[in-house]
């Protein structure tokens, strides 16, 4: 079968509302929000922020996504045609709305989210169709509900493809069993600083790499913010990877996905582990420019331009 699709990616849609405040939230206290444009809409949700950015880098990429009876309202599903996403994959809810989120930015930079799960609530989940799976080279689990991650999980493995894993933070999304399972079942997965002491805390591992002894991965990268990122194989090799020097941060929100977008393009390139990282720094430094996790995302030639020039 001829393979349609690069990845095929789970987890949330979001329509981002980005508020960035002038003081930390305090009980009983009135925060000021210091932009604007704290009113307008960005498309966003992990799932989306991945399956545009390869895209936009040339590759195929669809998400599995449930959205509301605002699909064609909100404008949501001509910025998917626009990007060249293909809505296959994509299941409207009569009823509801599409998932929300209302992001606050705190001074230091740290995040408070909030999040309405509407149309890709976990009470709507349905077994998805086999043949998307078997339509795809591999599939990225991102955060979603653990109902809808489990069925993505048992259909990608049954379809017999590389399985990618984006850790999140989020025992709703990955209650214990699950993310077991996940964890064992990724060829790669990914993750931040916090995310590595969370699963080496659970499991009683005395370093992340001991995941290699009990599953299947290849290769696990550890994002470290401003630090760059470090990656690790199951052959015993790793090295950190700096990260991209931004001149002004805007919004750290998408820089995550941005990075594994970039990764698994540099992957789709046949590219070596440390080059991939580079391709995820840079990436992701176009995210981190603007508010919005799409906003900025690069094409291909904007992408190479980039990584060719000194920092």
């Amino acid at each position: 079968m001829i393979k349609a699709y690069d990845l095929i990616v789970s987890g949330y849609s979001s329509f981002d509302h980005m508020i960035t405040l002038k003081s930390d939230v305090v009980i009983g206290k009135t925060s000021l929000i210091e932009n604007a444009s704290c009113s307008n809409v960005y498309w966003g949700g992990c799932s989306v922020n991945v399956a545009v950015a390869l895209q936009r880098l040339g590759m195929r990429a669809v998400p599995v996504l449930r959205v509301g009876d605002d699909f064609v309202s909100s404008g949501f599903k001509d910025f998917l045609l626009d990007e060249g996403i293909d809505l296959e994959t994509i299941t409207i809810v009569e009823g509801d709305v599409n998932s929300t989120s209302f992001m606050l930015q705190m001074p230091d930079g740290e995040h408070i989210t909030t999040f309405y799960p509407g149309a890709m609530d976990e009470k709507y989940a349905t077994s998805l169709p086999l043949e998307w799976f078997e339509k795809s080279r591999a599939a990225l689990i991102t955060v979603a509900s653990h109902v809808d991650n489990g069925l993505f999980l048992s259909r990608a493995k049954e379809a017999g493809i590389p399985i990618y894993f984006g850790m999140k933070g989020d025992p709703d999304a990955f209650p214990p069993d699950l993310l077991t399972e996940i964890l064992l079942s990724s060829r790669i997965i990914f993750m931040n600083e916090t995310e590595s002491a969370q699963i080496q805390s659970l499991y009683g591992y005395t370093r992340i790499t001991d995941i290699f002894c009990a599953g299947h991965a290849d290769v696990i990268v550890v994002t470290k913010g401003g630090r760059g990122a470090t990656y690790y194989t199951a052959e015993g090799e790793s090295n950190t990877v700096p990260s991209r020097r931004v001149e002004r941060i805007v919004s750290t929100t998408g820089g995550g996905d941005a990075f594994i977008s970039g990764f698994l393009f540099g992957l789709n390139q046949g590219a070596s582990y440390d080059l991939c990282c580079r391709y995820g720094a840079t990436v992701s430094s176009f995210a981190l420019e603007t508010e919005g996790c799409i906003t900025n995302l690069p094409t291909r030639a904007q992408l190479i331009a980039r990584m060719e020039t000194e920092d």
